[in-house]
Formats: structure tokens, C-alpha cells, sequence
């Protein structure tokens, strides 16, 4: 099913935005046009900024009966199974990425991390791999209703043209830091770098269809995705 882009959609059902001074949220009021529960097939392009919960909202709409795929766990395997790869990795970079001659991915992150001409250098080598496996998971999965993929990068790349509903997780940048410093464990320094080579959440925000806010229990999030689950505001 194609949807036409329409204002987006928050949790309480308005239209809603990120504004990139301030990153100040300002809502607006109900949405045009008519509401629906979902038809035929719908694919949607999850994504979100680091530590904004993008994993637990994919999770919400896999227990929803939507088909899910996460990026960075296809991203995982390869850099553990996919022998061409690491290869091309070990050339690019070096030894300083291994540890008993075994790819490391912690020094791996550290080493390409350090500027933005490596880490073009390591997305040139795995993207293409990604974006194969994530068409093949769309063309699979077309016809089964809604099928979601959490792409962090979604418009870093141009993987969001494979989608026909976009959709942001966002949260407050103490609640983000929060949450990384918590469960993955990353320093301030890890987060600092990291962040500087995405596009900002404000920017993401505002090219969405859909906004998931997460700053609240996940039973306020849960809630959010159930609400998109079983009804959308674009015609065919």
C-alpha cells in the first residue's frame, strides 16, 4: 500500500514536530483527513536517535504482530560471521582493530569513531551489505501486513526511499544520556562521538510521518505504538 504523506502523527494523535532551535516540541491540533485501521500491507522505516529506545518500540510492534528487522543486529552478524567482510575491514583499517587476530569491535568503534573520513570509510563497506538484506526482509514480508525496520541511519543513507511510512522515536537529551550511560555502558566521550555523526534528532524528527515520544514508562510508549498499529491518517 502506498500512503501519501500527511502531517504527522504524535501519541495523542496530533500533529506534531521538533523544532531544530532549541529542539523545543510544539504540538498543534488533530490531524486532516479520514482515520483507518490498517489495510493490505504497510512498511515502516523506524528510526530515532542514540538512546532513544528505538530496540523497545521495535519489540512493541513485533508483540503487535508486525514483522520486524533490526539493522544493527544485521550489522552484528556480519561483523562476526561474513569472512569477506572482515577482510576488507582488516585492510581498511589495520591491525589496530584486532585483538588475537580477531576482529575487536570495541577497537574497531574506537578507531573509526576518531574522524568522519573513517567512519564513510567503514559504512562504504557495510551498507551495501544492509540495505540488500533489508529489501530482501521488505519483499518477504510485502504482503504480510506491517512489517517495521529499525534503521538508525535511515536518512543518513537513502534507505528511507524503500519505505511507505516513516516513523522517529524521540526522548529528551538527559533522558538519552541517561539510558546510554545505564544500560550500554558508554563513557560521556563514546556518546559525544557518536552522536556527532548522526543527523540530529530534531532534523529527524522533522522529515518522520509518524512521532513516538519516549520519555515516559514503556507502558506510555507501549501505548503509542498500539495507537498506530490501529489506525493511520494517510489515503491510498
Amino acid at each position: 500500500m502506498t500512503l501519501r504523506r500527511r502531517p504527522r502523527l504524535s501519541a495523542a494523535g496530533l500533529c506534531s514536530g521538533f523544532r531544530p532551535t532549541g529542539g523545543e516540541e510544539r504540538r498543534y491540533g488533530p490531524c486532516p483527513g479520514p482515520r483507518a485501521s490498517l489495510r493490505g500491507s504497510t512498511t515502516i522505516g523506524l528510526t530515532g536517535g542514540l538512546g532513544t529506545g528505538k530496540s523497545t518500540v521495535l519489540k512493541f510492534f513485533g508483540s503487535l504482530g508486525a514483522k520486524t528487522w533490526n539493522a544493527d543486529e544485521v550489522v552484528r552478524r556480519e561483523l562476526g560471521a561474513n569472512a569477506a567482510l572482515k577482510r576488507k575491514i582488516r585492510n581498511a583499517f589495520g591491525e589496530v582493530c584486532l585483538r588475537d587476530g580477531r576482529l575487536d569491535k570495541k577497537k574497531l568503534a574506537a578507531e573509526v569513531f576518531s574522524s568522519p573520513g573513517k567512519v564513510a570509510r567503514l559504512e562504504r563497506l557495510i551498507h551495501p551489505i544492509v540495505k540488500k538484506k533489508l529489501a530482501a526482509f521488505l519483499r518477504r514480508n510485502k504482503k504480510s501486513g506491517v512489517a517495521v525496520a529499525e534503521v538508525p541511519l535511515l536518512f543518513e543513507t537513502d534507505f528511507y526511499k524503500l519505505f511507505d511510512v516513516t516513523a522517529c522515536v524521540v526522548a529528551s537529551p538527559a533522558v538519552r544520556r541517561k539510558r546510554l550511560l545505564r544500560s550500554h555502558r558508554f563513557t560521556p566521550q563514546d556518546i559525544a562521538r557518536r552522536v556527532r555523526h548522526q543527523m540530529p534528532l530534531s532534523r529527524k524528527s522533522a522529515r518522520c510521518d509518524m512521532i513516538i515520544h519516549n520519555n515516559g514508562t514503556k507502558s506510555q510508549t507501549y501505548m503509542q505504538v498500539k495507537k498506530i498499529m490501529e489506525e493511520e491518517t494517510w489515503k491510498s
